[in-house]
């Protein structure tokens, strides 16, 4: 991921009066394709308003120790320019770029359900604009600039695979991207649009364990309140905040003892189901001891792992046990997922149902079939007693030299 070189007006912008005392940390310059020649161009560079708004906003951030020191006249000041209210309690200050580009800053203020607010964005009414000019921010400048200031790091799954959102947690203040807020201009480079902070003390709530009726209502209206106020400030969608955001299952990033592969991982996992003789031999120590891992508490029904590997291409494992409860058995889960969602799955290309069938199989696992309602296979299963092995059609996946790829294998945990 690919970096940008601080201007001097970004560097004059530090010195504005109200700016945090924190220094962003300015990543190094891009390194050039390895197939660029000294007659090849660098780069365009992005615009010093954009490069300027990061830097500034990045600062002001690093400094917050709560959500409380989040005040209209501290973003005010950190940008420079008054925040006009659009709505109560919303207010906003717009910027050019260049090539039909903006930025917009915006301040939420408290209410009764719900924590002061921020967020920055990049947007162009042209969907389907070049980002270069506003390509100033990457998930690495953000870890770089926010955790030597205290931020921890977490991410949240999508319920279907994958990642939904980055999360940098302080004090009871969370700012948060969006897998939809990532995007990747004309020259490969990852490119954040938009930053905000997660308002409702929902998340606070879930991290509890609290899953009444009422504390669900509760969320939902929390975080419905957040969306609208975010959408009157032209800072969100319809999208930016559903259920499944409601009943969020965080993930804390864990740095894993050693690094590893992803052809170690899935012999580690294939051995301990082979070795299984029931659901009741799945529990949350066996699993750490297999893989030698600390399995977070999502909420009080699942635990979860998510570390990188040390194969190329920036992709990370995912490890998951579901406890039983009066409607579930014992479960697992190992999925691998990579931050961008075309990414090439050779390195993780290590699963395929023949090697399901060879390691499963002369363990005692029957292989069945589920078919679909309009034809075609919906699951391949592996049971052995109680336990059933399942890889759903959509869980496949063939990388750029044709291999076929499972990324994703979980447990049949309902009774």
């Amino acid at each position: 991921m690919d970096n940008k070189t601080i201007t001097p007006v970004a560097m004059a912008a530090m010195a504005v009066a109200g700016l945090s005392q924190a220094s962003t940390k300015i990543p190094a310059p891009p390194v050039l394709d390895s197939r660029a020649t000294s007659n090849t161009p660098p780069y365009p560079p992005a615009s010093d308003v954009a490069e300027q708004a990061a830097t500034r906003f990045l600062d002001f951030v690093a400094g917050l120790s709560s959500t409380a020191d989040i005040t209209q006249a501290g973003m005010e000041r950190a940008f420079d320019s008054p925040l006009n209210e659009v709505r109560p309690g919303t207010y906003l200050a717009k910027r050019a770029v260049s090539e039909g580009w903006t930025y917009t800053v915006a301040y939420r203020a408290p209410k009764m359900d719900t924590k002061p607010g921020f967020a920055l964005r990049f947007y162009n009414k042209d969907l389907t604009a070049d980002p270069t000019p506003v390509c100033v921010m990457d998930l690495d400048r953000i870890r770089s600039a926010l955790i030597p200031r205290g931020f921890r790091e977490w991410m949240e799954p999508m319920m279907i695979g994958g990642l939904s959102s980055w999360n940098f947690e302080k004090g009871g203040l969370v700012a948060m991207i969006l897998s939809k807020d990532l995007s990747t201009d004309s020259h490969d480079r990852e490119c954040v649009l938009l930053v905000k902070t997660r308002d409702s003390p929902s998340l606070q709530l879930n991290r509890h364990g609290e899953d009444s009726e009422m504390a669900i209502a509760t969320m939902a209206a929390w975080a419905r309140e957040e969306r609208e106020g975010w959408a009157a400030a032209g800072l969100a969608t319809a999208s930016d905040q559903t259920t499944q955001e409601v009943s969020a299952k965080p993930v804390m990033l864990q740095a894993p003892a050693r690094a590893e592969t992803a052809e170690q991982i899935v012999a580690q996992f294939l051995s301990f189901v082979a070795g299984v003789n029931g659901t009741a031999d799945i529990t949350q120590d066996t699993v750490e001891e297999t893989f030698r891992v600390k399995l977070i508490r999502n909420n009080q029904d699942s635990y979860y792992a998510l570390h990188p590997l040390t194969d190329p291409g920036s992709w990370r494992y995912s490890l998951g046990y579901q406890p039983p409860s009066a409607t579930t058995k014992p479960g697992v889960t190992l999925g691998f997922f990579n931050d961008v969602p075309s990414a090439d799955p050779a390195p993780v290309c290590v699963m395929d149902l023949e090697r399901f069938r060879s390691a499963l199989i002369p363990h005692g696992f029957k292989e069945w079939t589920e078919p679909e309602h309009h034809g075609g296979i919906s699951s391949w299963n592996f049971e052995k007693g109680d336990l059933v092995v399942m890889i759903l059609s959509t869980d496949f996946s063939t990388d750029s030299h044709g291999r076929e790829c499972v990324l994703l294998v979980r447990t049949r945990d309902l009774k």
